[in-house]
């Protein structure tokens, strides 16, 4: 998948899925000994056309009695963690091109142009965020919004139903995913971006069909390309977090109730994803459509 930063900035979406008449979404009913635990693919960003939802995730969202979502949606929205991430962000000393070289830079500026974004603004900062920039410069032109976000649109909503919401991990923890990523894996998530530059336009309408479709397989598939040729940056990003989730995931199992777990589509699906992960550890998981 072209783009699998953190929840706290990761993107997706545009027009290919929006004329479907019976959207089904991505979404997963894990059975526990007196419950279950709905398992649904969230989209970080979204345009208007999105709404109203895929029918599975209103039918989960009303069969729960607890929200659980990546990470603290209100803290992500305190001026704290903005800070903290833009700190981590921006150099100590010397600039993009210092540190990537002249290629990977030539690179950069040339699609940072295309995309109507200044170099100049960009020059101080390392490479995870200014690859994030791109890709969500991509996003934004096509008319996703973050605001319409399934996240926010959920956590609002738990809120003010007096449901119960808790993340499935510490906001400090969520944003070292990329605060803390090392030089090679930084550089890594600027190389995938710009390799993935000709699709950038494209992307969107794709990975909104994925989603709108419930199209499992063909997302797997779109985050399996890139896993196979960064395996060290995907396992970070996206496998190391599903199974530091689990335990969470199998905490809600053993309790009363039920719980809709809400967290960005790439991590449900393909052999790694949650979905067979939790099949694996012997629980029934069954499509909801």
């Amino acid at each position: 998948m072209r783009c699998a930063g953190i929840a706290l900035l990761a993107v997706i979406w545009l027009t290919t899925g929006s004329a479907l008449a019976s959207p089904v979404g991505l979404v997963w009913r894990v059975e526990g000994a007196e419950n279950h635990v709905y398992l649904a693919g969230s989209m970080h960003m979204l345009p208007p056309r999105a709404y109203p939802l895929p029918p599975p995730y209103e039918r989960a969202y009303e069969a729960s009695e607890r929200l659980v979502l990546e990470a603290d949606q209100a803290a992500l929205q305190r001026p704290q963690a903005r800070d903290a991430l833009l700190a981590a962000a921006r150099y100590d000393a010397g600039d993009l091109r210092s540190h990537v070289g002249e290629e990977l830079y030539r690179r950069t500026r040339a699609v940072a142009r295309d995309q109507g974004l200044s170099m100049r603004r960009l020059d101080g900062y390392r490479p995870w965020f200014v690859a994030m920039a791109i890709e969500m410069q991509s996003y934004r032109a096509a008319g996703f919004r973050p605001d319409l976000g399934l996240d926010g649109h959920f956590h609002e909503r738990a809120l003010a139903d007096a449901r119960p919401v808790q993340p499935l991990q510490a906001i400090d923890a969520h944003l070292a995913i990329v605060t803390d990523m090392p030089a090679s894996l930084s550089r890594d998530q600027l190389a995938i971006t710009l390799d993935s530059a000709d699709e950038l336009a494209q992307a969107p309408a794709d990975i909104y069909a994925y989603w709108r479709n419930g199209d499992a397989a063909g997302l797997a598939a779109s985050v399996a390309e890139q896993a196979d040729a960064y395996p060290a940056l995907y396992d970070r990003l996206i496998y190391d977090r599903n199974e530091a989730w689990l335990p969470t995931i199998e905490r809600l199992l053993s309790r009363s109730g039920n719980a809709l777990v809400l967290v960005g589509a790439v991590h449900l699906v393909g052999p790694r994803g949650l979905v067979e992960r939790l099949r694996a550890s012997g629980h029934t998981v069954t499509r909801v459509e």
